[in-house]
């Protein structure tokens, strides 16, 4: 189990469990860009608190929304528009609705259920963890993704978008729509997807062997 570590207000860290090294990497990868971000002001924390609606940033700054060890969620929660990043560090199951500006979620090994409310207006990158997470892209309006999974029983909707997906070494699912999407599959997956004019699938689909870490 290798541990990946993000910062937080008031001199906190967290800390996020992975199994699997290439989702370890990834992540930890996001988290720098984050730890940066916030040492150089260009973003603010704020801790979810409960409700239905995530804090948004204070400031010019973007915001970073953490949902710390102890947090659950009454259902959905929207993260508003401003905010750049969500850091997901809860034991348990966490459900968030992402807006526009998201750029980064890191997710530990609760189980994370995602869904993108609005289409991102940039790359928007997820790391999830260990947990059973599901993963859903905006329905409508596009966007570009790239979403590396650990070890969970994972599932993972395209419905619009150009997407490239690590699937990590559960029982996954990914269900494919429009857009292109590239899919990374280390065996135990069930890979759906519909039908586009002038040539099938856009979804090349890649298997890598599985690996585990020691």
């Amino acid at each position: 189990m290798s541990t990946v570590t993000v910062s937080g207000s008031n001199s906190q860290v967290f800390q996020l469990n992975y199994s699997s090294n290439d989702a370890t990497a990834y992540a930890q990868g996001l988290a720098d860009s984050i730890d940066a971000q916030i040492a150089a002001g260009a973003l603010a924390v704020s801790n979810y608190a409960g409700g239905n609606v995530a804090p948004g940033p204070s400031g010019a700054a973007g915001g970073v929304v953490v949902f710390s060890t102890s947090a659950t969620t009454p259902g959905a929660v929207l993260v508003p528009n401003g905010n750049a990043a969500v850091v997901d560090n809860a034991a348990g199951p966490v459900s968030v609705w992402g807006g526009s500006t998201l750029k980064t979620v890191v997710a530990g090994s609760g189980g994370l259920s995602f869904y993108a409310a609005t289409a991102p207006t940039s790359l928007l990158s997820i790391a999830a963890g260990d947990g059973a997470n599901w993963i859903a892209t905006a329905t409508v309006g596009g966007g570009n993704y790239n979403i590396n999974l650990g070890a969970g029983n994972d599932t993972v909707r395209i419905d619009t978008g150009n997407a490239t997906v690590n699937m990590g070494t559960g029982q996954n699912t990914a269900q494919l729509g429009n857009g292109n999407s590239t899919i990374i599959s280390v065996g135990a997956d069930l890979i759906n997807g519909n039908s586009v004019a002038g040539g099938g699938l856009k979804a090349p689909l890649i298997f890598k062997p599985h690996r585990t870490s020691h």
